[in-house]
């Protein structure tokens, strides 16, 4: 019934991200309705997130087991303080709540508890709409939509990362032909270090180094330094993201490097290097993705919208190119047999 209702007032339910048992995203014909729970940290509630943004208003007070009827709402005074308690937390409003909805149903002149929840209502929303106002904004300063960029925090910062990366940084996808490094065997072979080191006692002024082997002549422990290894970490994240082509080592190819996507690598610096030497932007595989021209939709390496040019990387090793290399060579000398290409005209 609540589902028909709510397609009568908003339209036929488009698209759904379920995330467990709550709603990431529900899209409706005229809505996109959002959780504000995926834009902020883990473990924040109401109250923290309104106070995170420094909103002044805070949500008002209501007995929500007391009211049990709509003819509740015609009472023409504030229920007792026991009214307000929570089973489910426990717990009920301090006296100085209390007296705070007293002295508001004054100033107020309410006249009926529909008074005292209309205040209630509008208490619980109008910093909501305040928090959520100024988070959208301090996103559009950072140049991000809050809720059109990504459905989640974690997603407004990935787009804020590749926002701000240096020309020529990128990150490396795992191809087919290394489909064997799927997450698991990258998390297996990820190697921890020992938290706490046990060692014999030492106290300083009071043990001896190596007194075993040295005896008498062995020095007196002056003093024990101690090292936090957790201290490694903000060295490595000062240290600059490792971006580019990953390079593997395999014990059954003798731990030689092996660099993915070679012939990717020479082409995307090429383009690179021609689009700085230019002052243009060219789209690529790595950039935008590679532009499909012509009738049969032919994919090319590179291609400037603006100037409607098509650019080529032909590597000497693999198109035959004219360079240094194969002046007065008539093929490409590439030995033939099982994986390797025939020998291509220059």
């Amino acid at each position: 019934m609540k589902a028909h209702l709510l397609e009568y007032l908003l339209g036929e339910i488009k698209f759904v991200i379920l995330k467990g048992k709550s709603f990431t995203c529900l899209t409706t014909a005229k809505l996109i309705f959002l959780d504000v729970k995926n834009y902020i940290a883990p473990g924040f509630d109401y109250v923290k997130f309104i106070r995170a943004y420094e909103v002044e208003q805070q949500r008002f007070y209501w007995g929500y087991e007391w009211f049990q009827n709509f003819q509740q709402l015609d009472e023409p005074t504030l229920p007792p303080h026991e009214v307000f308690y929570s089973s489910l937390k426990k717990e009920n409003i301090s006296q100085e709540a209390y007296a705070l909805c007293q002295t508001v149903w004054k100033e107020k002149n309410w006249t009926s508890m529909r008074d005292h929840l209309e205040y209630y209502i509008n208490l619980d929303l109008e910093p909501f709409l305040q928090a959520v106002e100024k988070l959208f904004n301090a996103n559009k300063e950072l140049g991000l939509d809050s809720f059109k960029s990504s459905l989640t925090l974690p997603g407004l910062t990935l787009h804020l990362m590749f926002s701000d990366l240096p020309p020529g940084v990128y990150f490396s996808l795992i191809n087919q032909s290394n489909s064997d490094l799927h997450h698991q065997l990258i998390k297996k072979n990820v190697c921890g270090g020992l938290s706490v080191v046990f060692h014999r006692e030492h106290q300083a002024d009071v043990m001896y180094i190596r007194h075993r082997e040295f005896g008498e002549n062995a020095k007196l422990c002056k003093k024990i330094p101690g090292y936090d290894a957790n201290s490694l970490y903000l060295g490595a994240l000062k240290r600059a993201m490792p971006t580019g082509y990953f390079i593997r080592y395999q014990s059954e190819k003798g731990f030689k490097p092996s660099i993915c996507h070679r012939t990717g690598l020479l082409a995307m610096q090429w383009l690179e290097q021609v689009a700085a030497d230019k002052q243009v932007q060219i789209q690529h595989k790595y950039i935008g993705g590679e532009v499909r021209i012509g009738p049969r939709q032919l994919p090319v390496d590179g291609y400037c919208a603006e100037s409607k040019t098509v650019f080529q990387f032909h590597d000497c090793w693999y198109h035959g190119h004219h360079c240094a290399y194969n002046t007065d060579k008539k093929t490409n000398q590439i030995k033939k047999g099982p994986g390797n290409r025939e020998a291509a005209d220059l």
